[in-house]
C-alpha cells in the first residue's frame, strides 16, 4: 500500500494524525488498541488514514466506512 498522500497534509491533517498516535502509542488508549477519526466531510479522512498508516506501519489496520462506494474511493486512493 503506497501512502504518499501522508505527505502533503494539511495542518488539521497532521494534528488529528498526531493525536491518534499519541492515543495509540498509550496516552489514553483504550484496551483493545482501536480508534476512531470522526471529521467532517471533505476534510481529508483518508489523508489522515493514509498518514496514521506510514506513522505505524508495524500495526495491523481496519478501516470501516458505511457504504461501499467509500470503500472503493479509499481503496484508490491509497493503491
Amino acid at each position: 500500500m503506497h501512502t504518499s498522500l501522508a505527505g502533503a497534509l494539511w495542518p488539521h491533517q497532521r494534528d488529528a494524525v498526531k493525536a491518534m498516535a499519541n492515543f495509540l502509542a498509550g496516552s489514553g488508549s483504550s484496551p483493545s488498541g482501536a480508534g476512531l477519526v470522526t471529521m467532517p466531510t471533505g476534510t481529508g479522512k483518508t489523508a489522515v488514514i493514509a498518514g496514521l498508516i506510514d506513522s505505524r506501519p508495524d500495526r495491523h489496520w481496519l478501516v470501516l466506512v458505511p457504504r461501499r462506494a467509500l470503500v472503493r474511493q479509499i481503496r484508490r486512493t491509497l493503491d
